[in-house]
């Protein structure tokens, strides 16, 4: 004799279709997930419009507030590629594992960019020595090879 479940319908039909559902949901929840990481991984890469944006209202003077700012920019990213890890802990389902390669690797890209902003603005400031005169001290002086009077 079979058990009558829910709505007429028989036990293992309705085993099947709670098995189905639980399956979807944890599609569902992956789906969730995976989102839930790009938007971690992006998080980064929105900061930057604003950055720039606030190192080209500020100057290419060597004022205390554009090296602050300067500085912020240079350490933000550093702090952000040391924590890394505890920035996608939150994203893990309990029965599968998510692969987060692809993720990581667009933060680490986004953070980069950060890194890069940061020096574009000490280049602009004059701190990074780039051009020959920079250098100056460092190239020998020749000994004349004679002299005359």
């Amino acid at each position: 004799m079979k058990k009558i479940g829910f709505l007429g319908d028989s036990e293992s039909s309705v085993t099947m279709m709670g098995s189905g559902s639980s399956t979807a949901n944890r599609d569902k929840q992956a789906e969730i997930m995976t989102k839930m990481s790009w938007a971690v991984a992006m998080a980064p890469g929105k900061q930057l419009p604003m950055m720039v944006f606030m190192f080209w209202m500020t100057g290419n003077g060597l004022h205390l507030f554009s090296i602050m700012m300067t500085g912020m920019a240079l350490m933000t990213p550093v702090k952000s590629l040391m924590n890394m890890n505890t920035a996608f802990a939150n994203i893990k389902m309990p029965d599968r594992e998510i692969n987060l390669t692809q993720q990581k690797l667009v933060y680490i890209g986004c953070v980069c960019a950060g890194l890069c902003v940061g020096a574009w603005k000490l280049n602009k400031m004059g701190l990074l020595p780039l051009t020959s005169a920079d250098w100056v001290t460092m190239v020998p002086v020749r000994e004349p090879v004679e002299f005359s009077g």
